[in-house]
């Protein structure tokens, strides 16, 4: 008998023998958490109330009210040639218009909605409820940063150096929170000529919505200036939802521990599904592996890091590059495909990975092979908000790495901020950026393609390789 075949036998009667255990454990609770779910619903309905049982998700593990409950605080920048006048009233309802009261086409249902629902928690659970004194539109806040005095303006370095600090934990408290649209008029950009720029920032709190919705909020509803850039300036991540205490243990991995405290962020152009199918395709008739989607974005990854990173000189031949999926982004029950969310740790050989220029399927295998993800995180999901959310910090704490990478599928409803107007109330994918870990990549499936949303510490990458490596994450010689 071969030793391939032997090592398949070998890793079937572990998991085999795992699932016999776990089995009847996992059941058990599933069966007592079912009931506790059900006695609750019949007692929602039983004494009229208003709240509603959140089926699963992220948001059951930690449902809150946008009342400033909890740390965080999300940006979202956008640059514009300079006027000489602005209308604050202007601004005002071209906010108002493209977020707060944008409609779907297709049957007027408010694209932000749900953010006039209560979210609370009973018996441990989250629930939502419609408030008849919430009013969103009434935590909407547009004003003009001071500008400085005599017609001078800020120079790009004190705009990130001390305004863009400042509206990271300067929030305003009064509106409990808010949507903030902040405009600074006279910024001075290194890279725009001589003229001194708009900036807009959008400001909100963590408890309103996510950074990638924040982002794709920018990108999608918020661009209509005749825009010159996108996040062309480095700004800082807000505060992390919870903290882990990993040690990665990893010796030859050019990015784990290197923090500078300055990210950048920035996202990619759109990558067509015409194309990522087109590498499927001939990677997997190329590679005798198991490929999937997921392989073939982390290997779009590790082709444009390599070609990036290598300029640096300290990609040994003998240098590994740590990946981690986190487990704290759910699927939602819309997701598809199903196992699209996945917990991976693997070392891929970086060293020899950074020599090619080409597409080198590599080959992401989950760390519990044969897991069936998407329904252990949907039971997860379904827990009691303060067990569930134990559960995923404490899994998280063991995935370590230098580069997050998460591939975020398509949703049919939910989940995406297109022009053409999607239902986004349960966008929930922010990947988190802890200080070990010096590289973020989210894969966005939405508009007819796939962008990557992405965060690089400047000790990873300066400003002109970032956005190197964001343009060779889409371009067309690669593949």
């Amino acid at each position: 008998m071969s030793s391939f075949v032997q090592n398949i036998l070998l890793k079937s009667a572990i998991i085999l023998s795992g699932y016999t255990l776990l089995l009847p454990v996992l059941l058990l609770v599933f069966a007592v958490n079912n009931v506790l779910r059900c006695v609750l619903k019949i007692y929602l309905f039983c004494t009229c109330s208003k709240l509603e049982l959140i089926s699963n998700g992220i948001e059951n593990l930690f449902p809150g009210q946008p009342d400033g409950s909890t740390d965080g605080i999300i940006l979202g920048i956008v640059v514009s040639p300079s006027s000489s006048t602005l209308d604050l009233e202007a601004e005002q309802n071209f906010f108002m218009q493209n977020v707060i009261n944008k409609k779907l086409a297709k049957d007027g249902v408010k694209v932000y909605g749900r953010l006039e629902m209560v979210l609370e928690k009973k018996w441990g659970y989250g629930c939502r409820k419609k408030s008849d004194t919430f009013d969103v539109q009434e935590h909407v806040k547009v004003w003009i940063e001071t500008v400085p005095a005599n017609g001078e303006f800020y120079m790009e370095q004190e705009f990130v150096a001390g305004i863009i600090p400042k509206l990271a934990k300067d929030f305003d408290k009064t509106i409990k929170p808010g949507w903030e649209w902040v405009i600074i008029p006279q910024v001075q950009i290194l890279n725009l000529g001589d003229s001194p720029v708009i900036v807009r920032v959008l400001r909100c709190h963590h408890s309103y919505m996510d950074g990638l919705s924040a982002g794709l909020l920018v990108t999608e509803c918020l661009m209509d200036f005749h825009d010159i850039g996108f996040l062309l300036l480095p700004f800082h991540i807000m505060e992390r939802v919870f903290s882990g205490k990993s040690a990665s243990g990893v010796d030859c991995d050019p990015m784990i521990g290197r923090g500078s405290g300055l990210r950048h962020f920035g996202v990619s152009k759109s990558l067509d599904f015409e194309t990522v199918r087109y590498l499927w395709s001939s990677l997997e008739r190329s590679e005798n592996q198991n490929n999937t989607i997921t392989n073939v974005l982390a290997s779009i990854v590790v082709s444009a890091l390599g070609q990036v990173l290598s300029r640096r000189g300290d990609i040994s031949d003998n240098s590994t590059l740590t990946f981690s999926t986190p487990t704290a982004i759910l699927p939602h029950p819309d997701s598809q495909p199903r196992n699209a969310v996945v917990p991976n740790n693997f070392c891929l050989p970086f060293g020899e990975l950074a020599k090619h220029h080409d597409i080198q399927l590599i080959d992401v295998s989950p760390s519990l092979p044969g897991t069936p993800t998407h329904y252990l995180l949907s039971c997860v999901g379904r827990l009691p908000g303060r067990i569930a959310g134990n559960i995923v910090k404490f899994v998280c704490q063991w995935f370590p790495a230098s580069t997050v990478f998460t591939s975020v599928p398509a949703t049919r409803v939910k989940g995406s901020l297109a022009c053409c107007g999607s239902f986004v109330s349960d966008v929930g994918g922010w990947s988190v950026l802890p200080r070990q870990i010096g590289v973020s990549i989210v894969a966005i499936s939405y508009g007819g393609g796939i962008r990557f949303w992405c965060v690089v510490d400047e000790a990873i990458m300066n400003h002109k390789d970032f956005d190197d490596f964001l343009d060779l994450l889409i371009v067309e010689r690669q593949y």
